[in-house]
């Protein structure tokens, strides 16, 4: 699931930021735990650089883990600043402890260390987007943290003046809705920073996007149960199908070009796409 701000809204993310004398990073973390809070994952798993730099031509991984709480933090921003930059001290400093060690010894001590959701984020003047950045064998469409138990992976990035957003997962064991759901949260609560009026937030209501498209191909396909993992062709539509559902779709207020079904062919994908998208005006 990816969503995209242009060049104005990340501007005004960062000023927000700046006016409250935090790191970017720092307001998109407590933004995720916000998001991330009502589904009890308060702490992530945060993927960091430490590459030296004098080795900026040397092919290697220099990255390092590191366990954050970005949700219900007491302090608000300023405590999340603080408590990040005592954890990047101990990670990044010789002899640090990376994360995936945090793990061993937590386990070692009989105590729980379930960290589901990782977070990885590369801000700074690019252009390249480093999700892609195995784009010479093809475009990549699915990609999760090595770390162990990470079911759900998001990746923040600034790539030409633009952010992106890319929340990658395991659909085995993740269930599409509620990916659904959170990728729309995350997507309001950046409208909120960037001060997007409301009609702009059309992401805010994941459970009324699906009800409609269940509803419009359930009554083109005779009734049927829809199956969220499976493609509309697996279903029983055809093409003509696809024509009719973008018809009756946009007569219920949203912005759908047919080649979109084709290019989200699956309920889920359908769903996560029309939930960046702005509805029209009726």
């Amino acid at each position: 699931r990816r969503h995209e701000m242009d060049a104005e809204q990340w501007r005004r993310i960062r000023r927000y930021a700046s006016e409250r004398d935090v790191t970017t990073t720092c307001l998109l973390l407590d933004a995720l735990g916000d998001v991330l809070a009502p589904h009890g994952a308060g702490t992530v798993m945060l993927t960091v650089s430490r590459r030296p730099t004098d080795q900026a031509g040397v092919v290697g991984d220099f990255t390092a883990t590191m366990p954050v709480a970005i949700g219900g933090r007491a302090g608000g921003l300023t405590a999340l600043q603080a408590g990040l930059a005592e954890a990047l001290e101990a990670t990044l400093l010789p002899g640090g402890v990376h994360g995936n060690s945090t793990i061993r010894m937590l386990r070692a001590a009989g105590r729980e260390a379930n960290f589901p959701v990782a977070v990885s984020c590369s801000l700074g003047p690019t252009r390249t987007d480093a999700s892609q950045l195995l784009d010479i064998f093809g475009r990549t469409e699915y990609a999760i943290s090595q770390t162990p138990q990470v079911l759900v992976d998001v990746q923040l990035f600034e790539v030409a003046g633009r952010f992106r957003t890319n929340i990658d997962a395991d659909e085995s064991i993740v269930s599409p809705e509620w990916l659904d759901e959170l990728h729309a949260a995350w997507i309001a609560r950046l409208a909120q920073l960037a001060g997007i009026p409301s009609d702009r937030s059309f992401g805010a209501d994941a459970a009324r996007v699906r009800a409609d498209v269940e509803a419009v191909f359930s009554e083109l396909l005779g009734g049927v149960r829809i199956e969220s993992r499976q493609s509309w062709f697996e279903q029983g539509a055809s093409s003509v199908t696809l024509v009719s559902a973008q018809r009756l779709l946009r007569q219920r207020g949203y912005e759908l070009d047919v080649i979109d079904l084709f290019a989200h062919p699956t309920p889920a994908g359908t769903v996560a796409h029309l939930l960046g998208r702005k509805p029209e005006t009726t």
